[in-house]
């Protein structure tokens, strides 16, 4: 028997676009701090963070912060408007002058970065929203494996980078930012109480 769901899913789907989904913020249809993004055209749920995941959000946070002149302003998990897509990118890097002159939200990045858990493959799937705004520098930190995939070169038209680099070790440094780079050592160090009686715990 078809189910309610199966019916949906095959059914016409309307598309928003980014004006029209603030036009719902604005009247209050969608609360600010619903958790949902709007991806090419459909709204999506936001995956809820692990405190591991959170860990490594506030870690990168702190970094760039700390690392950036005042020309840039670091953003955690705060909307950017992308044509038909309004992500909230756990982390963004964005020049001032954008953010002070965006109508709404800021349409473009110098850096988006995802901390992965869960949701890998589906962070995956976002580099083509985030290479079809142009956003010059994508990161996937990939909480498991302990390593960062760095995306590079944005084909607009294509949709894609045309550049995949894996970090597993050492450090990675954001190509148009001056900036320290992000060691990897301190960005996966993890601490457990059981550390302190001399036993194992548990490292994903």
């Amino acid at each position: 028997m078809e189910t309610l769901e199966t019916y949906f899913a095959q059914q016409p789907q309307r598309q928003f676009t980014a004006d029209e989904y603030q036009m719902m913020i604005d009247a209050g249809i969608i609360a600010e701090d619903e958790p949902v993004e709007l991806l090419e055209g459909f709204l999506v749920a936001r995956a809820s963070g692990s405190p591991l995941r959170n860990r490594l959000i506030r870690r990168l946070n702190r970094h760039f912060s700390r690392a950036l002149s005042d020309a840039y302003e670091v953003g955690v998990q705060t909307s950017l408007s992308l044509a038909r897509s309004v992500p909230e990118p756990d982390l963004s890097i964005v020049r001032v002058s954008e953010v002070d002159t965006a109508p709404q939200h800021p349409r473009s990045a110098v850096l988006v970065i995802e901390v992965s858990a869960s949701s890998l493959e589906f962070d995956r799937q976002k580099a083509r929203i985030y290479a079809g705004a142009g956003i010059p520098e994508y990161w996937i930190v990939n909480v498991h494996e302990r390593c960062v995939e760095v995306y590079l070169r944005p084909d607009r038209e294509r949709a894609q980078y045309a550049s995949k680099t894996v970090v597993e070790a050492g450090a990675v440094s954001p190509k148009r930012l001056r900036c320290p780079p992000v060691k990897l050592a301190e960005l996966f160090r993890y601490r457990s109480r059981q550390r302190a009686n001399g036993a194992r715990y548990p490292q994903h």
